[in-house]
């Protein structure tokens, strides 16, 4: 006689769980399924199961067992096959955020790398206008220093042209002189016979000074027209230099107005470059916003997938509650029948 316990309804609701899940009722399995009774009381209330189910009473039709476990292996592949769509999707989700998020940092490295040669260039730039700056400094010094040479020469050839002008003055005003003597000297010969011995050695002493000065007025005249030819020369060569140096000199203006253009026109580039890496900073604040709503999706899936699993469990565990009812309603369907089986044979008998 079996000990009080565990009833005979929960060792058939165990046994018709097992029996729903493939597996075959053992004293063990149900008792690990129940997790209490004694073997004795589960072996009996099991041998008297088995012995209901030989006799076809409280069974579960066979189709109805074949749509719960097909049902149940459409709802396992379903949540499966969900599973893995929803894993595949994020994964390609995933390495496509990746690849973005490598070629953004490959493309910001790259950004990087031309800011820093861009830098580079404009300090070079820089260097050079301070060195073409410092050369056109001096540059002006040297067209100064040339200025106040070239006026200087100018006022020494105007020195020149006027001592010039004054040794040609002296020569005219010797010639002259000189005429005159001999004017005088012819005079004198008509007039005066006597003193013509006597002043004709101090007349021709006189002449030959005269003549002595005339060559050496003559000499410095020469000499004053080679300083004068080479002032010339000299002046010639300082305005080629001149022009030189003041085509040199708007050269130097037009490399320094273009290194200015230059200038500007890097440091525009330089703020389209800074702007074109704020941007891809923006699209990569994105990605990681994206990669992050996908990551929150997939916990969104993974919570629907257990919501799934647990209303599986639920309908399982509804199939096991129907199975019950089932099995009491044939009980009862059963006494009904033997109380007609009764009443028919006591009318019979009456």
């Amino acid at each position: 006689m079996a000990r009080g316990g565990v009833t005979f309804t929960e060792v058939d609701e165990a046994a018709r769980y097992l029996q729903g899940v493939g597996q075959n009722p053992t004293v063990d399995s149900i008792r690990q399924r129940l997790g209490t009774g004694s073997r004795t009381t589960l072996a009996e209330h099991l041998k008297r199961w088995k012995a209901l189910q030989a006799d076809g009473e409280g069974r579960l039709p066979q189709p109805l067992i074949g749509l719960v476990s097909g049902l149940w292996e459409s709802l396992q592949s379903l949540a499966e096959q969900r599973i893995q769509e929803n894993q595949f999707i994020a994964h390609q989700e995933v390495v496509q955020l990746k690849s973005q998020l490598q070629a953004t940092q490959q493309i910001e490295i790259k950004l990087n790398q031309e800011r820093h040669q861009l830098q580079e260039t404009l300090d070079t730039e820089q260097r050079a206008k301070s060195a073409l700056a410092l050369q056109l400094q001096t540059q002006e010094k040297t067209h100064d220093k040339l200025n106040t040479a070239h006026q200087s020469m100018l006022q020494q050839l105007d020195a020149a042209k006027q001592e010039n002008q004054k040794l040609h003055n002296l020569a005219a005003q010797i010639q002259a002189n000189l005429e005159h003597y001999q004017q005088a000297i012819q005079q004198q010969q008509l007039e005066q016979n006597l003193a013509k011995e006597k002043q004709y050695a101090a007349y021709n002493q006189e002449l030959v000074q005269l003549k002595a000065l005339l060559n050496e007025t003559n000499a410095r005249f020469n000499q004053h027209d080679k300083m004068l030819v080479t002032s010339q020369l000299q002046l010639q060569q300082t305005q080629k230099n001149y022009e030189a140096l003041t085509k040199r000199h708007e050269k130097l203006l037009t490399q320094h107005q273009e290194t200015e253009h230059a200038n500007i026109k890097l440091e525009a580039h330089t703020g389209l470059q800074q702007k074109q890496i704020e941007k891809l900073e923006t699209e990569l604040l994105t990605t990681q916003q994206l990669s992050q709503s996908l990551n929150q999706q997939i916990a969104v899936y993974a919570d629907q997938l257990k919501r799934a699993e647990m209303e599986l469990t639920q309908a399982h565990d509804k199939i096991e509650a129907l199975r019950h009812e089932k099995l009491f309603l044939t009980q009862e369907k059963g006494q009904a029948d033997g109380a007609l089986r009764q009443l028919q044979m006591n009318r019979k008998a009456v």
